[in-house]
């Protein structure tokens, strides 16, 4: 059974605010995946995006991740950070010319322990 897409927000002791994405992006899920995303992107500048929990993430996922690096650059915040990413992911975003859109930081002890002890917020479902 594919697992459950889950999006939460927390905020790091540098104030930067983190949108913890786990589970799989797919079709099925992707236009929450939008939502969260672009959500986040309009409401900050300092933003990093964990995908380390992002078990799997198709052609659907990559559309949203292409418009929030377009998103970012039209709100003219700094490049959105992906951390922990999969080599599998980055292939992708490399195939798709995506891979210099995003800074990147590997996962680190820190981050997995903050994405399971951090004050997190479920993201606002998308309106009706």
């Amino acid at each position: 059974m594919p697992e459950q897409l889950n999006c939460t927000l927390s905020t790091e002791p540098d104030r930067r605010t983190v949108l913890w994405i786990r589970g799989e992006v797919d079709v099925a899920t992707a236009e929450q995946f939008r939502s969260a995303v672009l959500h986040t992107a309009r409401h900050g500048k300092r933003m990093v995006y964990d995908v380390e929990g992002a078990m799997f993430l198709d052609a659907s996922g990559l559309r949203v991740l292409r418009a929030l690096a377009q998103e970012a650059r039209r709100l003219h915040h700094p490049a959105p950070v992906l951390r922990g990413m999969r080599p599998l992911l980055a292939r992708s975003l490399k195939a798709t010319g995506l891979l210099d859109a995003f800074a990147q930081e590997p996962a680190t002890p820190f981050t997995l322990t903050r994405a399971r002890i951090g004050r997190r917020a479920a993201v606002p479902a998308p309106s009706a």
